[in-house]
């Protein structure tokens, strides 16, 4: 292979820069981004970098031209993670496996060497958690999200205890003690999945804030909540057949909600395929 150049990025880069990022848009499941990019509207994204400081985009350049890129970004727009960047890499198609993404690193951790950095974090996996009342969705839309990116899928419904299917079965609520042990299943799953740098879609109730905040195990889990009015959900209860669920828990379902502040919130209503977009822009736009 042709000799490979580490240098810094440069406005003239910004073309191939995007060709690169949008085949992975395109070709594979790694982004939440569904639509390729224009140079144009990955100049606000480019204009983040400098030749110093925090921020840094680095690119690899052999004969024929740019060939990957790395940089170091802003982590969360909250004044406590000032000195947290997140690092990112993509190589084109033809550069993957032959060492350039382990030279881009190495190149750009030695070019942020002094600065006021306390913590580099890997762009890693995102959980998005769907909440909602029984009814509203969420095992459909959470499988068709999970089979369009290629996450796992997990449904929390099947993560009761034996004792707390029998009980929704005879029609009796669950107490918050019954939901204990299925909260603390869930949270070491989505623990798991984070130790292990997984994206993944989790369909749960999630009706209290207690709860959520339970499943809240780190910065990547991301609450969608799919809200749907108590006609919708009757509707659909009505044609399931085989779910422990039944019409009757649907008011004491609504009773025990908590409506969440500041998640994203979408019409139950919607098509599936609609809604699967919209995770996607949103969740994209709360990274």
């Amino acid at each position: 292979m042709a000799e490979i150049r580490i240098r810094s990025a440069a406005r003239a880069d910004l073309a191939r820069l995007t060709e690169i990022y949008n085949y992975y848009v395109v070709n594979t499941p790694v982004t939440f981004d569904v639509e390729p990019y224009t140079v144009e509207r990955r100049e606000a994204w480019f204009g983040q970098f400098g030749t110093a400081g925090r921020y840094r985009l680095l690119v690899a350049e052999g004969d024929a031209g740019v060939v990957g890129y790395a940089g170091s970004m802003r982590f969360r727009p909250k004044p406590g993670y000032d000195t947290t960047v997140e690092t990112t890499i993509y190589c084109a198609p033809e550069a993957v496996g032959k060492g350039i993404g382990n030279r881009l690193y190495a190149a750009l951790f030695e070019a942020l060497r002094g600065e006021d950095i306390h913590r580099y974090v890997a762009g890693s996996g995102v959980i998005v958690l769907l909440m909602g009342v029984s009814g509203a969705g969420k095992t459909t839309v959470g499988l068709a999200l999970a089979a369009q990116l290629g996450w796992e899928f997990a449904d929390g419904d099947d993560y009761h205890p034996a004792a707390n299917v029998e009980k929704m079965r005879n029609g009796i609520p669950l107490t918050d003690a019954d939901r204990e042990p299925w909260l603390e299943s869930l949270r070491s799953l989505i623990a798991a999945w984070m130790a292990a740098g997984k994206s993944a879609v989790l369909a749960c109730s999630a009706l209290k804030q207690v709860y959520r905040d339970r499943l809240m195990v780190g910065e990547s889990v991301r609450v969608v909540y799919l809200k749907a009015d108590r006609e919708l959900l009757r509707e659909r209860l009505l044609l399931r057949r085989g779910h422990y669920m039944k019409e009757g828990m649907l008011e004491s379902q609504i009773e025990t909600l908590e409506e969440p502040a500041d998640v994203i919130v979408l019409d139950a209503r919607s098509s599936v395929e609609d809604i699967v977009r919209e995770i996607r822009v949103r969740v994209t736009e709360s990274l």
